[in-house]
């Protein structure tokens, strides 16, 4: 099992005091991803495009596995990638190092394994 797998709970991001719970579940070469907004995903971790279901801000994902803590998301508009996330896992913490490759802007923020 990939350290990446369980639920994940966000930290205050960008000022916001709503904390999200993020679930990943890897399956041999997939990778699910669900939130409690209704976003959700299923892709291998190839590199390839694979369609996002409920979410207003992108449309395809693309996952591949770094090592085995780290796995890199890339999130996909209309073709165009509209950011990249960087999550690495240390035991029961995850660090998300988030680009948005538009505005050249990286926010780092942590999750809390539950």
């Amino acid at each position: 099992m990939h350290a990446t797998s369980g639920n994940w709970i966000v930290e205050k991001e960008n000022g916001s005091a709503n904390a999200l719970t993020t679930t990943y579940k890897l399956n041999g070469d997939e990778l699910t991803m669900s939130e409690p907004d209704g976003a959700t995903y299923t892709a291998k971790l190839d590199g390839g495009d694979f369609p996002v279901k409920g979410s207003y801000g992108f449309d395809t994902v693309s996952v591949k596995k770094i090592d085995g803590h780290t796995i890199e998301e890339t999130d996909k508009r209309d073709g165009t990638v509209v950011d990249i996330a960087k999550m690495t896992v240390n035991g029961k913490t995850m660090t998300i190092v988030d680009t948005d490759p538009r505005t050249d802007r990286t926010s780092t923020y942590m999750a809390h394994k539950e």
